[in-house]
């Protein structure tokens, strides 16, 4: 036998035990490697419904409407004005009823309609009342309530 053929022996001897290792699932260091597993079955997955783009809102707010004889136009907007706060708004606080203010939340001073100076039908002068509830995280009147220990410990105190 010449070398080549020695050689081509030896390399036949050695594939053949690697491929009989690897067909036995035994790897280089004597453990059993185990078969793969087959994959689950596929599942129907239900499809979740969509949420609202939306908010929900009092869809009578969307609808064209007179409110104190101001006509407001239907709304297509996602979160609508409160009509009862847009006609107030329009006609002046000071010229709808309270029961209309206290629907919406403004004061009788928020939008006053005043005079007609130059005498066309519309109000030229229109005060504006803003209410200040917090500035930089404060009442306006420096009074912070204390933190929950403080309460805790004693009665709060109120600004002299």
């Amino acid at each position: 036998m010449n070398s080549t053929s020695r050689n081509l022996t030896i390399f036949s001897l050695i594939l053949i035990t690697s491929i009989s290792s690897v067909s036995a699932h035994t790897s280089g260091t004597g453990e059993d490697i185990p078969e793969f597993e087959k994959a689950p079955a596929t599942q129907n997955a239900e499809i979740p419904v969509p949420e609202q783009m939306c908010p929900s809102t009092n869809e009578s707010w969307r609808d064209a409407q007179t409110i104190f004889g101001v006509q407001i136009d239907k709304s297509l907007q996602c979160n609508p004005d409160n009509p009862k706060t847009v006609a107030a708004v329009t006609k002046g606080t000071n010229n709808v009823p309270m029961k209309a203010l206290m629907d919406t939340g403004l004061s009788e001073d928020a939008v006053k309609k005043g005079k007609d100076l130059d005498g066309d039908g519309d109000p030229d002068v229109i005060n504006i009342t803003l209410e200040v509830s917090e500035i930089n995280g404060k009442p306006p009147s420096g009074f912070s309530p204390p933190k929950l220990e403080e309460w805790q410990l004693r009665e709060p105190r109120l600004p002299n």
